[in-house]
C-alpha cells in the first residue's frame, strides 16, 4: 500500500519510535511473511481472464484469515493488514471492488496484487504484478528489478535518497513497444515505499521512487522495518485521485478507545466506530471486510455510516490512484528489516521472490 504526501501527513500522527526487534517480534514478521508467500501462490493459481474481481478479492482475504489463524473473537491478533488491492492498467494502487462492482479480469489487463498480512500487529506488505499482455512484460520487469536491486542496496547508514536514484535509473532503462512504437517507462514519482510500525502500515520515513528526492529523509538505521515498493508506468509517472474509493482507515488518534468521537450522530455510524476499532484499529479496511466481519452491515448501512465518519474526519478515505488515461502501470514490493548484521526480507521465503 503506497505512501503519498497526504499519507505521510495523516497516518504518522502519534507514531512512536520503532519497537525493539526481539526474537518474538521477528517470529511474528516471519509468520506473516510465510502467510503472504502462500497467499501469492494461491492468487496466481486462481487469477485469470474472466475472473470476477470481487470474488477474487474475497477468496484471497479469506485465505489470509486461514493462513494467519485469524480468530474473530480476537480479531487484532492476526489476519488482514489492509484490503486486497487489484488495481488494473492505468490504476496503480488503492482499487478493490466495492459491493455491486462486477468488474472482471480481461485479456490484456495488467493487475497490481497488493495486500497486507499481520501477526500480533507486525505487518508484511508485499505486492506483485499479474500480466495478460505479452507486450507489457518489460514494464513488469522494470518494477521487479528496481525493487529487487534497491532492497539489495538497502543497509544501515545508507542515504535513503540513494535508493530513489537507483530506482529511477533502473526503471528508465526499460521501454515497451505498443502498436509498433517504442514507449519509454518511467517511475511513478509521487508514490513511494514506507517504514512500517506496530499496527501501522505507514510510519516514519518514506523511500522515494525518483532520483534527487528523499535526501531530507536521512539515512536508514538498524532496527527499522521497511516496505520497499516501486511503480513503473508508460504514462506521465504521476498519479492523481480517481473517482472510486474503497480503502479506508480510522484516523490514528481515534483508532482506539471506548468513547464515541464527538459529533457522531447517526445510528449506523455509532455502531460502526466500535466495530472498526475492535477489528482494524489503525489498519486499513474496505466495505467487503466490514460486511464479512459484522453481519449487521450486510444491509448496506455501512454506506451512510462511512459517509458520515468521513465527512467528520473520523475515517480517512483513500481513492484509487491512477496515472494518465490509457497508460499501464506495474508494482513490486517486499517488507524487510535491518537488525544485527542482517537484512531479512520477511515476504521472501526460501528464495521465493513473488
Amino acid at each position: 500500500m503506497p505512501y503519498t504526501t497526504r499519507s505521510s501527513e495523516i497516518e504518522t500522527v502519534g507514531v512512536s519510535r520503532p519497537e525493539v526487534l526481539t526474537e518474538e517480534v521477528i517470529a511474528d514478521y516471519r509468520a506473516a511473511g510465510e502467510a503472504h508467500r502462500e497467499l501469492r501462490k494461491y492468487a496466481r493459481r486462481i487469477a485469470a481472464p474472466g475472473k470476477n474481481l470481487y470474488d477474487f478479492c474475497g477468496d484471497c482475504e479469506e485465505r489470509v484469515r486461514l493462513l494467519t489463524g485469524h480468530d474473530p473473537r480476537a480479531p487484532l491478533k492476526a489476519g488482514i493488514a489492509f484490503p486486497c488491492g487489484v488495481s488494473l492498467n492505468a490504476d496503480a494502487a488503492h482499487y478493490t471492488p466495492n459491493p455491486g462492482d462486477d468488474r472482471a479480469i480481461a485479456h490484456g489487463d495488467i493487475l497490481k496484487f497488493d495486500i497486507g498480512t499481520h501477526v500480533n500487529g507486525h505487518l508484511v506488505d508485499s505486492a506483485f504484478t499479474l500480466n495478460w499482455n505479452p507486450e507489457l512484460e518489460p514494464l513488469v520487469q522494470a518494477s521487479k528489478e528496481a525493487t529487487t536491486r534497491a532492497i539489495r542496496l538497502a543497509a544501515p547508514d545508507l542515504s535513503i535518497g540513494d535508493l530513489g536514484d537507483l530506482i529511477e535509473e533502473i526503471i528508465c532503462s526499460y521501454e515497451v513497444e505498443l502498436d509498433g512504437k517504442a514507449v519509454p517507462i518511467q517511475p511513478i514519482r509521487n508514490l513511494s515505499g514506507h517504514q512500517v510500525a506496530h499496527y501501522r502500515i505507514h510510519a516514519g520515513n518514506s523511500i522515494p521512487n525518483a532520483a534527487g528526492t528523499g535526501l531530507s529523509n536521512g539515512r536508514m538505521k538498524e532496527g527499522e522495518v521497511y516496505a520497499l515498493e516501486t511503480f513503473a508506468s508508460t504514462g506521465r509517472g504521476n498519479v492523481h485521485d480517481g473517482t472510486d474509493t474503497s480503502h479506508y482507515m480510522l484516523h490514528p488518534s481515534l483508532a482506539t478507545g471506548d468513547v464515541l468521537p464527538p459529533g457522531v450522530r447517526g445510528r449506523a455510524a455509532a455502531k460502526l466506530v466500535p466495530m472498526l476499532r475492535r477489528n482494524y484499529s489503525a489498519m486499513a479496511f474496505c466495505p467487503r471486510m466490514i460486511m464479512h466481519d459484522d453481519a449487521r452491515f450486510e444491509d448496506g448501512s455501512w454506506r451512510v455510516a462511512l459517509r458520515e465518519l468521513a465527512d467528520k474526519g473520523i475515517v480517512n478515505c483513500y481513492p484509487t490512484l491512477t496515472d494518465s488515461t490509457g497508460c499501464y502501470t506495474s508494482q513490486h514490493e517486499h517488507t524487510f528489516a535491518l537488525y544485527g548484521d542482517k537484512k531479512e526480507v520477511f515476504s521472501m521465503v526460501d528464495g521465493d521472490s513473488y
